[in-house]
């Protein structure tokens, strides 16, 4: 048998939704790491983590010291990021990537809602929807939590009428999420299966 890959990674605290959409999107399958993500082929989350990677001692951060997010990933990075640049993030440069990360989880989460909540006029029905589609869990996203945040931020009319050629736009939503950059290729698919067999 083979010698296993030798891996280079750095670990990432954030919040269950966001470890659900980097697992989704960016996962590395390796029987030894479950949940070893590769962002290297997101070029803004990779030009991310490559500006700022360090070693750990260069900086003390007192910021965001003792606040973490209860989820954790492993994010791969390559042997020459590795021994050049360092192995870690600082604690607020760690918090921003999160945030970042944050900011795409809820822009798909807005955008699919408000779509078909244009077909169904049913939000219950949606984020049923949603949470099946991307494969989010209550331990992962609360639906009050996503209750909450589209009704805050929702920018649509409440008189909406069902269409028979919801699936099909929902599956433009989508291709344009993953257009954009919203959410990778390999999650695309997934998200479309998901669709397709629970819608």
């Amino acid at each position: 048998m083979g010698k296993a890959k030798e891996r280079f990674v750095i670990w990432i605290h954030c919040k269950p939704y966001v470890r659900r959409y980097l697992l989704q999107n960016f996962r590395v399958y390796d029987s030894r790491w479950p949940e070893l993500v590769d962002v290297r082929g997101d070029r803004e989350l990779a030009a991310f983590i490559n500006g700022r990677l360090m070693k750990p001692g260069h900086r003390f951060d007192k910021r965001c010291e003792g606040r973490q997010y209860p989820a954790r990933v492993a994010v791969e990075i390559s042997r020459d990021q590795f021994y050049r640049y360092g192995w870690a993030l600082s604690a607020s440069d760690e918090r921003l990537f999160c945030r970042v990360l944050e900011l795409r989880c809820e822009t798909l989460a807005k955008t699919f809602l408000s779509a078909t909540y244009l077909y169904s006029g049913n939000l219950a029905e949606c984020i049923r929807l949603f949470r099946r589609t991307f494969g989010f869990t209550e331990d992962d996203w609360q639906v009050d939590a996503l209750r909450k945040m589209w009704l805050r931020d929702r920018r649509i009319a409440k008189r909406c009428v069902k269409n028979e050629n919801f699936v099909k736009n929902t599956l433009f939503v989508l291709e344009q999420l993953s257009h954009y950059g919203t959410i990778a290729q390999k999650g695309r698919v997934l998200y479309e299966e998901n669709l397709l067999q629970h819608g």
